[in-house]
């Protein structure tokens, strides 16, 4: 199964690309006319000049009323006038600059193009066509295009912050992260109070478990910016991960109250909440997360199940594609099939035969399947707050999974080992600080020298210089020939013992009931509460947690100590 079967999503820039504000747009030029030098004779120039100076007053003020409706957000009204503005004066390279960034806006992204595309050709020494038709660029994913558009502000502005800003969003999109600062430091050098660029930067620091460098970073965004929602979305994270859930959750609330409708300040709030475990109001802010991820925009002409009971008739699962929130929720499935009917679950496709496992499911559908009739339906991700979970109740039913039979295994179990460990030490989400979470993997090849040890590498998407180490040090890798999570629970059956980071993999060995030991960074997700040595999810489930952020070493010298002692005996420090 590879990372593009799983549809994996990179971390992203907490802050996108930047066009140079319409309120910094040069203010545009009086219209210039064919002015015939030669004297006509005994003719009367007044009325001809009164009659050129009231063209360019109806142009200011027409001008500024569409700069006024703009700035509004009344786009449609300014793009009307910017037209007719367009119309009498065609060569105004401003009108079609601006035109331009209220197509951009409204999502017409090609026509958007052109007319930027006629500003900077109009007037080619405007760094900041230049920079806004890049940004349009990287909107359509037209990087080199882009970067040459930035490069060409550049030349003709060197101190043009945010064409700096842009080009270290392409290498920050890209993983180039060492690129990307020194981009980001090039926007500051030119305006120290460049905010999308200092929270970036804090984002690479916060990615690189760095939270109190990341902290200060997004703190000075808010000096200069205080209503700043990304600002204060990523101080809120910070507070998260160094366990001030109380000053986290302020933070977002104060976003809110800037913001009442940002699905991501809602959605940062309810992880606060639920990791302190406050379930019931950290589940309704969860519900924010559909419209976050756009899955909200889903219709069905059926209704939404209220939960009572719905004997006779059939309810539609649905909604969760990250397989291992998918594999927490499912659980679920079977506590909707005790209210009576036929439940049916759509679930991604490297999912459905495993879900067909699951206890009280009818049918499994595929995403793009087509659907069998039904009568009412319902998100998955929504029904812990729809039976009123709390960490005392989460359903305990466990195993609720189990391997499928039918297909060879990938590899062959080592006789005379004494333990055979399936291990996954990359982590796969798109969380912020996804590479914190990550395991190094040469902790993992030292404990594979280790007498009885065998391990199996469970990773997708493993590199080919980690294959490569993984060979040299003759441990079997899987990750890449299993087919669906079908097989991975297959194989982990075969296992003695499943070593992860935070993965799918973690997620369906605890499902299975099968010894799982999860390893975590400092800065955990909401699943596994601060301290806790095991999961409220997962009772087969052991928790190894970094004492100080950045710093494996400890969780390192603690696993051959735990293996030693088995893996039914609860790790100690």
């Amino acid at each position: 199964m590879s990372a593009e079967q799983e549809n994996i999503v990179q971390t992203e820039p907490v802050q996108r690309v930047r066009i140079v504000a319409i309120t910094h747009a040069a203010r545009p030029r009086a219209p210039q006319k064919a002015i015939d030098s030669t004297p006509t004779p005994d003719a009367d120039t007044s009325d001809a000049s009164a009659s050129g100076v009231a063209t360019a007053a109806s142009e200011e003020i027409n001008f500024q009323k569409a700069l006024s409706l703009h700035l509004r957000g009344e786009l449609a009204g300014a793009e009307a006038v910017y037209r007719e503005l367009i119309r009498r004066n065609p060569n105004n390279p401003d009108y079609q600059h601006l035109l331009g960034l209220a197509l951009h806006q409204t999502g017409r992204r090609k026509d958007a193009e052109a007319r930027l595309r006629k500003a900077v050709e109009i007037q080619p020494g405007a760094a900041e066509f230049h920079n806004s038709l890049g940004a349009v660029l990287i909107t359509m994913e037209r990087n080199d295009e882009a970067s040459a558009a930035f490069e060409s502000a550049l030349k003709i502005e060197p101190g043009l912050s945010d064409a700096h800003y842009n080009l270290g969003y392409i290498d920050h999109s890209m993983g180039r992260l060492r690129e990307a600062l020194g981009r980001y430091k090039h926007a500051l050098d030119c305006n120290p109070f460049h905010v999308p660029a200092t929270i970036n930067w804090g984002g690479i620091l916060m990615d690189q478990d760095r939270p109190n460098e990341a902290g200060l970073m997004f703190q000075r965004a808010l000096q200069h910016e205080p209503s700043s929602l990304p600002a204060l979305r990523s101080l809120a994270r910070v507070y998260r991960a160094k366990g001030s859930l109380e000053a986290s959750a302020n933070l977002l609330r104060q976003a809110i109250e800037i913001a009442p409708d940002d699905a991501n300040a809602h959605s940062e709030l309810a992880l606060t909440l639920l990791l302190n475990g406050i379930y019931k109001q950290g589940f309704e802010e969860y519900e924010w997360r559909a419209r976050e991820s756009g899955t909200s925009s889903r219709y069905f002409t059926q209704a939404l199940w209220d939960g009572k009971n719905f004997d006779g008739k059939t309810v539609l699962l649905h909604g969760v594609q990250d397989p291992a929130e998918a594999i927490q929720f499912v659980r679920y499935a079977g506590l909707v099939a005790t209210r009576g009917g036929r439940v049916v679950l759509e679930c991604a496709p490297a999912l459905k035969r495993l879900f067909e496992t699951v206890p009280g499911i009818a049918e499994v559908v595929a995403t793009g399947e087509a659907f069998t009739d039904f009568d009412l339906h319902f998100p998955i991700e929504s029904l812990p707050r729809l039976f009123g979970t709390t960490p005392e109740t989460i359903p305990s039913a466990i195993p609720y999974l189990s391997a499928p039979n039918g297909r060879a295994l990938p590899f062959q179990p080592v006789a005379n080992t004494k333990f055979q460990i399936g291990v996954v030490w990359r982590c796969r989400s798109s969380s912020s600080n996804r590479g914190a979470k990550n395991f190094p993997l040469a902790y993992l090849l030292e404990l594979a020298t280790r007498p009885g040890i065998t391990l199996v590498s469970l990773q997708i998407g493993a590199t080919s210089e980690e294959q490569e180490l993984l060979a040299e040090h003759s441990i079997t890798h899987i990750g890449e020939r299993l087919g669906d999570y079908a097989d991975t629970a297959a194989a982990i059956t075969k296992l003695d013992l499943v070593i992860s980071v935070e993965s799918p993999e973690a997620h369906l060995a605890g499902a299975l009931a099968h010894p799982v030991w999860l390893l975590l960074g400092a800065a955990a997700d909401w699943r596994w509460p601060e301290e806790a040595r095991s999961s409220p999810w997962y009772p087969a489930m052991r928790v190894f947690r970094q004492d100080q952020a950045g710093d494996w070493s400890g969780v390192a010298r603690l696993l051959p100590e735990a293996i030693a002692a088995g893996p039914s005996v609860s790790p100690t420090r």
